[in-house]
């Protein structure tokens, strides 16, 4: 049957051939968009999970590469792939009688934000309840004592978070030791700051996997990038068989991008209230028409100052009556929260998020939102990654981000700008999305070209050189130790196409494991 999708290049000189692929999804008809749907179940060795919708794509290498292999594919219904992947590894682990060998196996998910690890946590959990297993977070917001983490098949924990517990050796070698499933979300944060952790990690979990010679299966999940044969030589994937890469064009919901660029008329404070006022109209223009919009900004204090700018020019407008929510309902529960603005903020219809919120008024704001009782959410990147909402349109104002360690702002990278237009109409509560982003006319061009070209990511890794020696030196590591540690990272593996730069950068990371040798 024709299905209509483009095809599929696979890596090599075959092309795959299209046909019928079952991915797990959610059963919800409005996740399935109408494409190619069966309303059929499939209860392989998921026995007494949630029903699954059977979703018809691209033949059989999800399910088949994902669930009976040891392969996996990229950038379509990534929770669900890491699902598929979860199952294989749970399958692996029955006994004959039909039984779940929980204490034989750990599930670790490596998600970037403590929101999205909050949302997988639940998400996961609901799924596989159903079998008796549990899953938990562990993240700066929560602890688990040594018996929960004993009782827990699958911890979903930040990059930060795992680091520390595989950098403290031996003290935690009973759960490090019974790992087979890592799943790193969002793996192209390896272009980001944080990117050295994740390239630790799985420096880390490959040198376990040959002290061991115990099995540990290691999944990325992306979102589309150019050179993504580099990750997965990174991640040590089969490239002839377990990498695929899927395009725009294979997104269920159409997205729409407007680039707005304003003129530096006046000085820093005009620019700023013009910046305010596109931005005030391009979100009246969203909730005239009863939709849902987050407002993406760079600081934690802009989220309130941008929400208050938006009540006073709304009161002076006569706008106010489109902002208020629809029901008064939640006014007790919001008015409870310690932090008064919120709720000053919330009689209006908007809502604040940024990483200073303590968690409950974090969980409050993703709660009122999801149920439509705020039109307008006022947030930093921490709702970026990976946490769906039900907004219409993102709007990114402005694109300069303050950058401690230089001491000065720099501009809004390109990956993050996919990733805020990502939040836009996703697909379980939208059928299309819009995205915005409002910057000063000289940058505009630059935006239009970074997001048509797509730039590479490249290794992050020598920025915390210093950190990472640290860290291997004090798990006991020798030189001849270290140096195999070095070739296992995604810089080793952009060596041979960055000669002259990485060369040098070698060359020092070489001279240091030298001088600590001594």
């Amino acid at each position: 049957m024709n299905l209509g999708f483009p095809r599929v290049s696979e890596i090599g000189p075959m092309l795959f051939k299209l046909g019928t692929i079952y991915i797990f999804v959610s059963f919800s008809p409005e996740s399935c968009l109408g494409r190619g749907l069966e309303s059929a179940q499939r209860r392989k060795s998921e026995r007494g999970l949630h029903r699954f919708m059977l979703f018809r794509f691209t033949r059989e290498f999800a399910f088949d590469l994902n669930f009976t292999s040891k392969h996996v594919i990229r950038h379509s219904g990534k929770t669900n792939i890491a699902m598929l992947c979860i199952l294989n590894t749970i399958h692996e682990h029955r006994m004959l009688n039909g039984d779940i060998a929980k204490d034989d196996f750990k599930i670790i998910y490596i998600a970037p934000m403590k929101a999205l690890a909050t949302e997988m946590t639940a998400s996961f959990g609901k799924r596989l309840a159903t079998i008796g297993l549990q899953v938990r977070e562990l993240t700066g917001d929560t602890t688990l004592s040594k018996k929960e983490i004993s009782e827990t098949q699958m911890l979903i924990l930040t990059p930060e978070k795992w680091d520390v517990v595989t950098r403290k050796g031996s003290s935690d070698n009973s759960l490090t030791s019974l790992v087979r499933l890592l799943i790193i979300d969002e793996v192209h944060l390896l272009h980001d700051d944080r990117g050295p952790v994740i390239e630790t990690i799985v420096a880390r979990t490959l040198r376990q996997v040959e002290m061991s010679q115990t099995g540990i299966r290691i999944v990325g999940l992306s979102a589309t990038l150019p050179n993504y044969v580099d990750v997965a030589r990174f991640l040590r994937v089969n490239p002839y068989k377990g990498l695929f890469f899927f395009d725009g064009r294979f997104r269920p919901v159409p997205l729409t991008q407007k680039f707005i660029g304003v003129k530096k008329v006046g000085g820093v404070r005009e620019v700023q209230e013009t910046m305010n006022e596109v931005c005030y109209d391009e979100v009246l223009s969203y909730v005239k028409k009863g939709h849902q919009v987050l407002v993406f900004v760079h600081a934690r204090n802009a989220t309130v100052n941008l929400a208050q700018a938006f009540r006073d020019r709304a009161a002076k407008l006569g706008h106010l009556e489109m902002f208020l929510p629809k029901t008064t309902g939640t006014r007790g529960y919001v008015q409870a929260s310690r932090n008064h603005k919120l709720f000053e903020l919330f009689r209006f219809g908007f809502g604040v998020h940024h990483a200073g919120l303590i968690r409950h008024d974090r969980l409050l704001m993703e709660k009122v939102f999801h149920q439509g009782h705020t039109t307008v959410l006022f947030c930093t990147a921490t709702l970026a990654w990976g946490v769906n909402l039900p907004a219409h349109a993102v709007v990114i104002r402005g694109t300069d981000v303050f950058d401690a360690e230089k001491g000065q702002f720099a501009d809004l990278g390109v990956l993050d700008v996919q990733q805020i237009f990502g939040r836009a109409g996703r697909p379980q509560f939208e059928d299309e999305g819009h995205g915005i982003i409002i910057t000063t006319q000289n940058k505009l061009d630059k935006y239009l070209a970074m997001l048509i070209r797509q730039a590479p990511i490249e290794s992050q890794f020598f920025k915390r050189i210093h950190d990472n020696l640290n860290a291997e030196i004090a798990l006991g590591l020798s030189f001849e130790c270290c140096c195999p540690l070095h070739d296992k990272e995604y810089v080793r593996k952009k060596i041979k196409k960055r000669s002259f730069q990485i060369f040098l950068e070698q060359k020092f990371f070489l001279t240091i494991l030298l001088s600590l040798s001594i």
